[in-house]
């Protein structure tokens, strides 16, 4: 793949990041509100493992919508994709360069977002009369895991039809990023509900089961990805500029 592609891509979700900071941190504190004050305890004793996992899926959904998405809309401005697509270098190693930078970002989102969230959890140790004992569950990573998985597949297929159709027209699937994010927080959510009703239960899973699933996930995962990134090279290979 072309490493002038991925630097040029890369410069533009620096900048673009960089100045949309502030609006993803207040979309999650407004995301992870009822999150909050769903507990039956209000904010003192906080399991905030679904917290955390809220921060972990919002930081690569805002990413995928403004910052991936960007990059579509920014290729279509002033002839620019036309304009690269004459430089040595082939189709199918600008989609690859795309899909290398999503493949490092949305994984370091997911990761930055979980930062958040435990640093959070860290503070509320300084008013402990006030939030009391916050905690997170032991199974808060193999929760991030996943949610890294699902959003860089979902990024993915979403890279796949801006890649056939453009931006413009399809940027319906602008919207499907954060749709997947609602989805996995409710999915994560009946997980929460499942886990509180099965820690009455002498019968738990086995870390080995655990490991399995999550071996399971993350094979799905990757295939997932690089199918998004098979479909993509052949819509763009073929699609007229």
């Amino acid at each position: 793949m072309s490493k002038a592609y991925l630097y040029c891509d890369w410069c533009y979700m620096r900048s673009n990041l960089r100045a949309s900071l502030k609006s993803m941190l207040l979309v999650m504190l407004i995301v992870s509100i009822p999150a909050v004050l769903g507990s039956a305890d209000g904010v003192r004793n906080l399991d905030a493992t679904m917290l955390v996992n809220t921060f972990a899926c919002m930081a690569p959904g805002i990413l995928a919508v403004s910052g991936m998405t960007g990059l579509f809309y920014a290729d279509e401005a002033d002839g620019w994709q036309e304009a690269r697509l004459c430089l040595p270098a082939t189709r199918a190693q600008l989609v690859g360069s795309r899909f290398l930078l999503a493949a490092v970002l949305v994984p370091a989102a997911t990761l930055a977002g979980t930062l958040v969230g435990v640093a959070v959890t860290a503070l509320t140790r300084l008013a402990p009369q006030a939030f009391g004992t916050w905690r997170l569950s032991s199974d808060l990573v193999v929760g991030v895991c996943l949610d890294a998985m699902v959003m860089l597949v979902v990024t993915g297929f979403q890279m796949a039809v801006y890649f056939a159709m453009g931006a413009r027209r399809g940027r319906v699937m602008g919207l499907v990023p954060a749709l997947m994010v609602v989805i996995a927080l409710v999915g994560l959510a009946s997980s929460g509900v499942a886990l509180m009703d099965a820690s009455s239960s002498p019968v738990m899973p086995s870390p080995l089961a655990t490991a399995l699933f999550v071996l399971v996930w993350l094979a799905g995962s990757v295939g997932a990805y690089l199918l998004a990134l098979v479909v993509a090279r052949r819509a763009f290979a073929r699609r007229e500029l």
